[in-house]
């Protein structure tokens, strides 16, 4: 999100926080469902297979759906900012993204 305003710039600076771990959480997603998936299935090699495919198609639609709400979350912060108070935007953003982050974690799992 790009925004030429001191809120924008403000929100963006906070949100570079979030993402890092939200970009850890993500890289740590394909060893986490692969070690599930075969300590579920160990001895068969279609289930383990079947397991990673389910998996992975879930996280790939909350990879979309957590795209979606973020932009959703920068039309609304936009909208916030016009009314003019700053701080409460920001921190209204921020918490959305950090439910976002938790919703993501708790759907993948």
């Amino acid at each position: 999100m790009q925004s030429p305003n001191p809120a924008g710039a403000q929100l963006q600076q906070q949100l570079e926080i979030l993402q890092k771990g939200f970009e850890q959480l993500v890289q740590r997603v394909p060893e986490t469902i692969h070690l599930s998936c075969l300590s579920q299935n160990s001895k068969d090699v279609n289930r383990y297979s079947d397991c990673m495919m389910k998996r992975s198609k879930r996280v790939d639609k909350e990879m979309r759906l957590f795209d979606f709400k973020m932009v959703f979350m920068g039309n609304q912060f936009e909208k916030c900012i016009q009314s003019g108070d700053t701080d409460k935007c920001v921190e209204s953003a921020k918490a959305d993204v950090q439910r976002y982050i938790n919703e993501f974690q708790k759907n993948i799992n």
